[in-house]
């Protein structure tokens, strides 16, 4: 994972890692799946924000949530994303028959170029 990266905020004067009253401030943060998120069949993503007071007494600690409430929780739940996992390859191989007699046939004695190979991964 890498990040969080601040990207922009509401209001232009504060700068990253500050907030004025009723600002909104945009950090965005990758994650590259595993085989091990494949494996398990989702990624699970949660944030956790501590906005601290001048004197540090009356700090606020805030976790993300989805946003869908009709799930039947209603706060502070994970995004989950789940992943699908699909075993799927095809591979083709094209054969190209040198006439190297003339006969129009592939008969005894003829050579084949391979040249084509490709492989898709769905």
């Amino acid at each position: 994972m890498s990040g969080p990266t601040f990207v922009s905020s509401s209001a232009s004067s504060s700068a990253a890692g500050s907030l004025a009253v009723s600002e909104i401030a945009t950090y965005t943060a990758t994650y590259s799946v595993t085989q091990q998120a494949v494996d398990s069949g989702s990624v699970v993503n949660t944030v956790l924000a501590t906005a601290s007071s001048p004197q540090n007494t009356n700090d606020v600690i805030d976790r993300s949530d989805n946003g869908d409430d009709s799930d039947g929780e209603t706060q502070d739940d994970n995004t989950v994303v789940v992943l699908s996992r699909t075993s799927e390859l095809e591979a083709t191989k094209t054969a190209t028959v040198i006439d190297n007699n003339s006969s129009s046939s592939t008969d005894l004695g003829r050579h084949y170029s391979l040249y084509d190979y490709s492989r898709e991964q769905g």
